[in-house]
């Protein structure tokens, strides 16, 4: 189950790395970034039942939008804590969110670094399976 203060971790990553990296050109990269992990999120929680009658249970403090932010504060977070990227073989068996984090992290990362350096740790301390933990 996701506490406040998580929340208010996710929430103030997510608006430090659109302040640093939505400035950057005419692209707000950040913000597409949390858009297209907002979609697949939301894809993600309509066919989790996989066709069946069931649906699952989510918990009210973790709602799609904030899923979505911190799917993409959490790719920049492991980047920066080393994981690799992908390369082009990669890119048939990858979520194109993935893709386009590693390609805003390759081009900007000390932007990244800014933004969400300082952040690191606690981020990667969050599990999204604890997220969604209906209590």
């Amino acid at each position: 189950m996701i506490t406040k203060q998580q929340k208010d971790l996710i929430n103030k990553a997510a608006i430090y790395l659109c302040r640093e990296l939505d400035n950057i050109s005419w692209n707000a990269y950040a913000t597409k970034l949390i858009d297209d992990c907002t979609k697949s999120e939301r894809e993600h929680r309509k066919t989790w039942s996989n066709g069946r009658q069931f649906t699952r249970e989510y918990p009210k403090g973790f709602s799609v939008p904030l899923a979505g932010k911190y799917q993409a504060i959490k790719y920049m977070a492991e980047f920066l804590d080393g994981s690799p990227r992908p390369k082009v073989k990669d890119l048939l068996h990858l979520k194109k969110e993935y893709v386009y984090a590693a390609s805003v992290f390759e081009n900007y990362t000390e932007e990244v670094k800014n933004a969400i350096g300082g952040l690191v740790s606690e981020i990667l301390e969050l599990d999204y399976v604890k997220l969604v933990e209906v209590a």
